[in-house]
């Protein structure tokens, strides 16, 4: 396998909720996008409960929670499907076992596109940015502290261990692009659903027929 490393930038998390947003925008900067300016923070809904970003009388379930001193903050699935669609990526997903999914996962790297991984029981989003025939090379937000107690943010997994870790990766690549899509009510709702799907997949779990029948409208 011939050797693929992408040039990417780690962003560093500064919180314990932000590992989605970081990782969303490390794509978005490989591909020239700037977060900030489109907003991705926010409309990832990081900073809020995990409640569905377009969930009606979000705010006032959001008090309620609040109240209850419940902190359930960071990225769901959901959002991160309707929020690459607005900007015009295309997503493709793969779950189950990883030497399933090692080749293909092989081949987007070598087109010059990033991944992104659902990691530590579907806790922690890193993105895949290179591989060869023994590791895959992560960029972490929070990165992990090797036998020198140093903070790694970029680091080499053995394909194994990467394996043992991983519960879902999304292959992303930007289409062309002039601005971000007007999402309608179909849009949002097809997305929501893929990202459900994905959700489930990760867990081990059957996706619902209602959300099959979604996909396939």
């Amino acid at each position: 396998m011939k050797p693929v490393l992408l040039k990417m930038r780690v962003i560093r998390q500064n919180d314990g909720h932000g590992c989605g947003y970081c990782a969303f925008a490390s794509v978005y900067r490989y591909y020239g996008l700037d977060p900030r300016r489109l907003g991705l923070r926010r409309r990832l809904g990081t900073d809020s409960q995990s409640l569905p970003f377009v969930l009606p009388f979000r705010s006032h379930v959001e008090a309620l929670m609040d109240r209850m001193g419940l902190d359930t903050r960071g990225t769901l699935c959901p959002d991160v499907f309707a929020v690459l669609s607005a900007d015009r990526f295309s997503v493709a997903s793969a779950t189950g076992v990883y030497p399933d999914c090692k080749r293909s996962l092989r081949l987007h790297l070598g087109a010059g596109h990033p991944a992104l991984a659902l990691v530590a029981g579907m806790a922690h989003w890193i993105v895949v940015a290179g591989m060869d025939d023994d590791c895959v090379t992560v960029l972490d937000s929070s990165g992990y502290c090797d036998p020198s107690g140093r903070n790694r943010l970029r680091y080499r997994l053995m394909h194994e261990e990467f394996g043992s870790l991983c519960c879902g990766v999304l292959y992303v690549r930007l289409g062309r692009r002039s601005r971000v899509r007007e999402m309608t009510g179909v849009d949002i709702t097809r997305e929501y659903a893929r990202g459900a799907g994905f959700y489930l997949k990760c867990l081990g779990r059957s996706v619902p027929q209602w959300i099959l029948n979604m996909l396939e409208g």
